[in-house]
């Protein structure tokens, strides 16, 4: 038995949640003309952002990975930023769970 599909939708705060099927897929609409780097927040499991990342690539999207295995603390955002800040990142996508996303809107805050 698979699981019934679920609708896409979007959730827009200061920040935009981007879900459903085909979302990654869609990803360049979301990202301005190449420029600066862009800081990729991921989850507990880095590897499931590897079609992300690919896919930015082709864009001609250079990319800075950081991941968080946790919710995360004041240091580890403060790591984040400082990472993002050296590399000259201009913009964050968080890609995973709670904690990237947490962390991702934390970053780019």
């Amino acid at each position: 038995m698979t699981a019934p599909a679920i609708a896409a939708f979007q959730f827009a705060t200061a920040t935009q949640i981007v879900f459903g099927s085909g979302s990654l897929a869609r990803i360049a609409q979301w990202i301005p003309a190449p420029g600066g780097a862009t800081f990729v927040v991921t989850g507990s499991s880095p590897a499931r952002s590897e079609r992300l990342l690919a896919l930015l690539h082709d864009a001609g999207v250079t990319t800075v990975t950081f991941g968080v295995s946790a919710e995360p603390t004041v240091d580890r955002i403060r790591e984040a930023v400082a990472t993002a800040r050296e590399a000259r990142c201009e913009q964050v996508i968080a890609f995973g769970g709670g904690s990237a996303i947490d962390a991702g809107k934390a970053v780019a805050a």
